[in-house]
């Protein structure tokens, strides 16, 4: 496939990108209700410091627990479809509690002011000594912490990334929750180039030929079935196949919260001059994101809510219908 060429201003860094590269405008929050405003107001919160917010939603994160057996029901459904089949599966109950609180936390900290995550260790560094060379460098994460705050975090530190955004990001915000909710992302994400999922293959492939840093989340339904999380899931594998063809590293992503703080963490490439094939390297992928996820599975989201719609089910994720995922 010949991939196309342009130039999108206000962008510094690489000459001509690829047609399907673009800049979407930030918009304005959509007008709602007087009550639901002042739920989702980020300039009311600019006054409250993050810890004391993050605090309060612990506090409510608890109270629902003992108190909401709707919320605590949806918990536990929750962490029984992550954690069945796992060495974690029998701290269901405990965890199913701090996912409660963990969303809570993560709500409060999504409607404060983001601010730049604190890099783990020698993460910068590594990631740096990464992008830097002549090879594409493919950021692999997950829905685990608050991850709303990683290009952000990378854009501060100088690292230009590509992003692939579903469908939702592109379109006008509805005047509800929802369109409130994405109305935030397009605002608080820094202006960096995002690409749409349907017809990004060729043109991250273009990308990460040239040497570009792009961001695929790993933990998202696809046609791959793979052991993971004591499970047969049917997952995406277009990171695998994009750096076996490009020959380009994988650099395993993590965000984790520490009390109103977030920590973003990188951790040794994968190489895929290493592996066999794209199926190696995805098998290889599938537990390096699997033992990060059950050090901390309270933190993930809940599958429901990333594109897994109903199909992620204790003893196996299948892929939802084809209207669900692409909605997602």
């Amino acid at each position: 496939m010949q991939v196309q060429t342009k130039e999108i201003e206000g962008i510094e860094g690489v000459p001509g990108f690829p047609d399907g590269v673009e800049l979407v405008p930030k918009g304005k929050m959509p007008p709602v209700p007087l009550r639901l405003r002042l739920a989702t107001s980020t300039r009311l919160r600019r006054g409250v410091p993050a810890a004391l917010a993050v605090a309060r939603a612990e506090r409510r994160g608890r109270r629902l627990w003992h108190e909401s057996p709707a919320e605590r029901e949806r918990a536990l459904e929750t962490m029984r479809a992550i954690v069945t089949g796992t060495h974690r599966e029998g701290d269901l109950e405990e965890l199913a509690e701090r996912h409660l609180v963990e969303c809570q936390a993560w709500d409060a900290l999504f409607w404060q002011p983001w601010r730049v995550s604190r890099f783990a260790g020698d993460s910068l560094r590594l990631l740096r000594e990464t992008t830097s060379s002549s090879r594409g460098t493919i950021l692999s994460g997950a829905h685990v912490g608050p991850f709303f705050g990683v290009s952000r975090t990378l854009h501060s530190a100088g690292v230009l990334v590509f992003l692939v955004m579903g469908n939702w990001y592109y379109e006008q915000p509805t005047h509800d929750h929802w369109g409130r909710r994405s109305a935030r992302w397009r605002i608080g994400i820094p202006h960096v180039p995002v690409l749409r999922p349907r017809g990004s293959y060729e043109v991250l492939a273009e990308l990460l030929r040239r040497g570009c840093a792009a961001s695929i989340y790993f933990d998202l339904p696809g046609r791959h079935e793979t052991w993971f999380l004591g499970k047969p899931v049917m997952l995406v594998d277009g990171t695998a196949r994009l750096a076996c063809e490009t020959d380009s590293l994988v650099v395993p992503q993590r965000v984790r919260r520490v009390g109103a703080i977030t920590e973003l963490a990188y951790f040794e490439p994968l190489d895929p001059r290493n592996f066999s094939g794209p199926d190696e390297l995805h098998d290889a992928l599938a537990r390096v994101h699997e033992r990060l996820m059950l050090d901390d599975p309270a933190a993930m989201q809940d599958p429901r809510v990333t594109g897994w719609d109903d199909c992620a089910r204790p003893e196996r994720w299948t892929r939802p219908p084809r209207k669900a995922w692409r909605a997602s």
